[in-house]
Order: structure tokens, then sequence, then C-alpha cells
């Protein structure tokens, strides 16, 4: 998604600072949200409590940081942008599980991103993929 965002000022905002900040998303997306992500959703069923406790509180100090920094804006840049493809992408896996429930910010976004015309051909004909 890096590489099509070089090409696409829907993706990428035109100047260098904000090429930077939207790829800098896509990172934060990869290397700070979903790596808990994946840990809350895969480690769940450790059975110990304070290991529950631990991926749960590692989980949500990295989506209130988010929460916070996407503040009241529809989108992390208040633009639309390959961050946002990313994050929501991210999220989507914690929502199904419900953790996002007490950031109501992060559920909005989430929903903003998959009503997108974009996003639902995409996931549609990703889908298609899966039924042939």
């Amino acid at each position: 998604i890096l590489y099509l965002a070089r090409f696409s000022e829907t993706l990428s905002p035109p100047d260098p600072a904000g090429q930077a900040r939207a790829s800098a998303w896509v990172f934060a997306a990869l290397n700070s949200i979903e790596p808990n992500a994946q840990t809350y959703i895969h480690m769940w069923d450790a059975g110990d409590d304070d290991l529950k406790t631990s991926i749960t509180n590692t989980l949500n100090t990295r989506l209130r940081q988010l929460s916070d920094a996407l503040d009241d804006k529809d989108y992390l840049e208040g633009r639309f942008s390959v961050g946002d493809i990313a994050m929501a992408t991210v999220l989507r896996e914690v929502a199904a599980e419900d953790a996002l429930a007490e950031f109501s910010t992060l559920v909005v976004y989430v929903n903003r991103n998959e009503a997108r015309l974009a996003f639902q051909k995409a996931l549609s004909d990703q889908l298609a993929d899966l039924d042939r």
C-alpha cells in the first residue's frame, strides 16, 4: 500500500512531510497496534488471569494513545490516507473481539473506514476470491 500511495494523492498527501506522516501511521498500525492486537486475540485463552490482565492493559494503552491522537478528526491526518487503510484493517481484528468497546472514537473511526465505497468493493472482491 505504501508503493501505491506514492502515485495517489488520495492515499498520500503531495508534500514530503505529509507523505512521511501517512507512512508513519502505516508503520504504527503494523508495529504498535497489530502485535498487541494479535497477542490479545491469540493468547487470550492462555488461562492465566495475570497474563490476560497484562495483555489487555498493554493493548488498551496503545488503543488509548491512538484514540487520543485521532481525537475528533475523521481520519488520522485529518484527511483519508494510506495510514487509515492500515490502521482500520488492524482495528477491525480487535473490533470483532469487542476490544474497542471502551474506545467509542475508534469504533466510529473503523465504521467510517468500512463505509467507504472503495473499502466495500475491496472487501467484496477479496471475499469473492474465497468463494471460488
